[in-house]
């Protein structure tokens, strides 16, 4: 169980102390229109990937008249 007990204390990203932040209103906005990008982004993405634009360029050159 120790080993179980060392894995649960094992923080990969610990909390900062208040201390050292402090929340702007510039912060939070700044996060949520970044979010919203992300989150366009990844809808685009995802609409094109189910729904691809497919072209196929080709011409006859018609120098034969036969």
């Amino acid at each position: 169980m120790e080993l179980w007990s060392k894995l649960r204390n094992l923080d990969a990203y610990p909390k900062v102390n208040e201390d050292f932040y402090s929340r702007t209103l510039s912060g939070g906005l700044i996060t949520i229109l970044s979010s919203l990008a992300i989150l366009l982004l990844l809808f685009s993405e995802i609409r094109t990937y189910h729904h691809p634009l497919v072209s196929l360029p080709f011409d006859v050159f018609a120098s034969d008249p036969f």
